[in-house]
C-alpha cells in the first residue's frame, strides 16, 4: 500500500456507481466535479447546482448506506427543534451490537460530507477520569486517492442513519460515551450516553493516523512546526510530515496553511523544510485541490 503522503490515483479507477451506462457515468463525473468545487469554500453546496445534479449523487450515496430521508421519518422519540447540524445517538435501541446515530441537517442548505469509501468518519469517544473526551475507535486511512473523491450529500430537512461502533461485550467495559464526526468542515458531537469501550481500541486510537488527520487546524499546525509534542503514530512517515500533508489537503484555510508552510521552509529544518516547500507548490498549482 502506498504511503498516504505520496499517494497517486490508483491505476484502476474505482466505480462509485456500478453501471454499464456510459452516459450515467458521465453525468456522475460532472456532478462530482461541481459538488467538489462547492465544498472547497464551504460545506454548503450551491442550492441550484445541488438540485440540478442531485439525483445521481444521492443514488450513489444511498448505495453506500447514506440515503437521505426526510426528518418526518425519524423515530417518534426524536423531534429535533434546534437549527443547524445535529448528531443524535439512540442508546435505547441498540441493534446488532451497534448504536443507531442520526445525522440531521436543519441548516436550510444542503451540505457535503468528507468521506473515505463512504465512511464519513463517525467515531466513538469516551469520557476519561479527568473529564476529557478521547477517541475509542481505530481508523485506518486508505492509500488510494480515489477513496476520498466522493462527498456524500445531505439535504436540508433530511437525515442519514449511521452505525455507531461498539466493541463486543466480552472485550468491552462500561463507560460514558458519545460520537463525533471527524474531518468535516464543521464540528458536531452527539448526545452523551452509556455504552462500551475496549481498552485495546483506546490504546490503538492513540497511535493511528487520526491522531493527526482527525485534529483541528491549530494542533495540526503545531505538530507540523514541531511546536507540540509529536505523537508516535504507527506508520513509516513521521507525524510532522503527515501534519504538513494534512495542512494542504484537508481543506483548511489556504492563507493560514501557507503561512505555516512558509515558516517551516524559512526554518531550514530538514527534511521538513524541503517537504513543506514541495507542498507549497500544491497550493499554488492546484488551488482547488482537495483530498479530505
Amino acid at each position: 500500500m502506498r504511503s498516504l503522503l505520496t499517494q497517486r490515483p490508483c491505476s484502476r479507477k474505482i466505480s462509485l456507481v456500478r453501471t454499464s451506462r456510459a452516459a450515467y457515468r458521465g453525468k456522475m463525473k460532472a456532478a462530482l466535479s461541481i459538488l467538489l468545487g462547492a465544498l472547497i469554500l464551504s460545506p454548503f453546496a450551491s442550492a441550484a447546482e445541488f438540485h440540478e445534479l442531485s439525483a445521481p449523487v444521492l443514488e450513489a450515496a444511498a448505495r453506500m448506506g447514506l440515503a437521505n430521508k426526510p426528518i418526518s421519518e425519524l423515530p417518534h422519540s426524536l423531534e429535533p427543534q434546534a437549527a443547524g447540524i445535529i448528531l443524535y445517538a439512540d442508546y435505547e435501541h441498540i441493534a446488532n451490537g451497534r448504536i443507531p446515530v442520526y445525522l440531521i441537517n436543519r441548516t436550510g442548505e444542503p451540505i457535503l460530507l468528507n468521506a473515505q469509501d463512504g465512511d464519513i468518519y463517525l467515531k466513538l469517544e469516551f469520557q476519561d477520569a479527568d473529564g476529557g473526551w478521547k477517541r475509542a475507535q481505530l481508523h485506518q486511512m486508505s492509500g488510494c486517492g480515489n477513496s476520498y473523491d466522493f462527498h456524500p450529500p445531505l439535504r436540508s430537512g433530511q437525515f442519514i442513519t449511521l452505525s455507531g461502533y461498539q466493541p463486543k461485550p466480552k472485550d468491552g467495559r462500561a463507560a460514558k460515551i458519545r460520537f463525533r464526526l471527524y474531518r468535516q468542515k464543521f464540528e458536531v458531537v452527539s448526545n452523551v450516553g452509556e455504552g462500551l469501550i475496549a481498552s485495546q481500541d483506546v490504546a490503538a486510537a492513540q497511535r493511528d493516523e487520526f491522531v493527526v488527520v482527525g485534529a483541528g487546524f491549530d494542533y495540526v499546525a503545531a505538530i507540523a512546526q514541531g511546536k507540540a509534542p509529536v505523537p508516535n503514530i504507527a506508520r513509516r512517515d513521521t507525524a510532522r510530515e503527515l501534519a504538513i500533508f494534512e495542512l494542504v489537503t484537508r481543506g483548511f484555510d489556504k492563507v493560514k496553511a501557507k503561512e505555516v508552510l512558509d515558516a517551516i521552509v524559512a526554518s531550514g529544518e530538514e527534511p521538513f523544510a524541503k517537504y513543506a516547500l514541495e507542498k507549497q507548490k500544491w497550493i499554488e498549482q492546484l488551488p482547488d485541490y482537495l483530498r479530505p
